[in-house]
């Protein structure tokens, strides 16, 4: 117990006394959308069904979609279409064209989206069984249960295409199983209920691929050689009430008087977290190959990573 109060002082010694910044930071998809921001959804199609004819652009894709058949695929094909449209919807990140949306300006020959989704239910397979088990109750007697069981497996493909011309941009697959059991034939799903819910399972599935994803990192600033300067003090009140750029002048001050490493890594730390990445990248790396600290050289390629998931965002 000594030994762990020792350890959580310790910590807030070393942890107390810096000043960190919170920055919100997004990772594209793994998907790639091409760098575009507004986004449309086209209805998914089955496997029975061949789109090849209407690949050409998006008019001839919904002329296409709207002489179809209907048949129990296509109720799954329209959730789905529908499911993935308020998934998107859910990102603040891109601006969502709707289905009807996408087919009134394909008609009208305006097209806003710069990239749209879609895909194709490739199978569904179905099983159903019924079987016995034994159970033996406190007097000890033994009956036969009896237990039923649906599943179905469903894989669907997903597309990222361009909305010009419908190319390929980037594809996904997933196979998932739903199941359902039940001792009474009454109580056990239909085959429609077992097949929605393997469609919910790949949409929840498919989230992680389809949207960026937000996450918090703080900029934490590096303890200074003399830590006594009253500007110290007044460094960590600016950054507290968000006054950056008096904070930078005032380590770009000290760096000038000083050489000091910390007070040149902080100040570059503060131009990224002004929005100045370019800037701030560079520096940066100038810091890493002059000093070889590892901080630096650690910054440096977070900064590389993080450029390289602003440039695939389309930032």
């Amino acid at each position: 117990m000594k030994k762990l109060l020792t350890a959580l002082v310790l910590s807030m010694i070393l942890f107390g006394c810096s000043t960190s910044i919170p920055v919100q930071m997004t990772v594209p998809p793994n998907l790639n959308y091409g760098g575009a921001r507004t986004i449309g959804v086209i209805p998914f199609t089955t496997s029975s069904e061949d789109a090849s004819e209407a690949t050409k652009d998006l008019r001839y894709y919904f002329s296409w979609y709207n002489s179809r058949a209907l048949h129990d695929d296509l109720k799954l094909a329209s959730a789905l279409t529908s499911k993935v449209e308020s998934v998107l919807a859910s990102s603040d990140y891109f601006t969502v064209i709707s289905t009807e949306q996408l087919q009134q300006q394909a008609a009208n020959g305006t097209i806003t989206a710069e990239a749209v989704v879609t895909g194709k239910i490739a199978s569904v397979l179905d099983d159903y069984n019924k079987e016995y088990n034994e159970r033996t109750d406190a007097d000890g007697n033994t009956t036969k249960v009896p237990e039923y069981t649906r599943e179905a497996q469903i894989t669907v493909v997903f597309k990222i295409l361009s909305a010009s011309d419908l190319t390929v941009l980037d594809t996904i697959e997933y196979t998932v199983t739903a199941k359902d059991t039940a001792n009474k034939y009454e109580a056990l799903k239909s085959k429609e209920a077992v097949r929605f819910q393997a469609i919910d399972r790949i949409v929840n599935k498919v989230t992680y691929d389809l949207i960026p994803k937000t996450y918090t990192e703080y900029r934490t600033m590096a303890k200074l050689e003399n830590d006594k300067d009253p500007r110290v003090e007044r460094i960590n009140d600016l950054i507290k009430g968000d006054f950056y750029q008096e904070a930078y002048d005032l380590y770009m001050e000290i760096y000038s008087e000083t050489s000091d490493f910390a007070a040149l890594y902080n100040a570059i730390l503060l131009t990224e977290v002004m929005g100045d990445y370019d800037k701030a990248l560079d520096d940066m790396t100038q810091l890493a190959k002059t000093s070889g600290d590892k901080r630096a050289i650690a910054q440096m390629n977070r900064m590389k990573k993080q450029k390289a998931d602003r440039e695939a965002l389309g930032e």
